[in-house]
């Protein structure tokens, strides 16, 4: 198994962590697993064309796929900038100001999954692209 294949993989898992934590409405959790869905995807696509980053921000690897050469539609950098919203203050009180779970609703894990899905899609293209 290759390393792109190592980062697609754990991308599903957190894809399907944060579409059973919705159906239990643990909905920062959502938006976290949803976020790491994204950003592992993005990572794959990144090791898949021999580059690297530590970042953890969906928007910073879309501008590294873009310097690499790849077109990045705007909804899913405005994807990426919401989905990024989140990496922090859904996981710690002191993120917010209060317990994550009171700034989180059904809405917004529903968007959150949506991005998640927007370019987990956009991924799987590119890797259907380059086979």
């Amino acid at each position: 198994m290759k390393e792109s294949d190592w980062w697609l993989a754990a991308s599903k898992r957190d894809y399907l962590m944060a579409q059973e934590l919705f159906l239990k409405e643990f909905f920062e959790g959502t938006v976290f697993h949803s976020q790491q869905s994204a950003e592992k995807a993005l990572k794959a696509l990144i090791v898949k064309n021999h580059h690297f980053s530590r970042t953890h921000s969906c928007m910073q690897l879309f501008n590294i796929l873009e310097e690499i050469g790849f077109l990045i539609p705007n909804e899913l950098k405005t994807a990426a900038r919401k989905l990024d919203l989140h990496y922090i203050p859904s996981r710690y009180p002191n993120g917010v100001g209060g317990s994550p779970e009171d700034f989180y609703d059904k809405k917004i894990a529903e968007e959150s999954i949506q991005y998640s899905k927007n370019i987990n899609n956009f991924v799987k293209n590119q890797f259907e692209e380059t086979v």
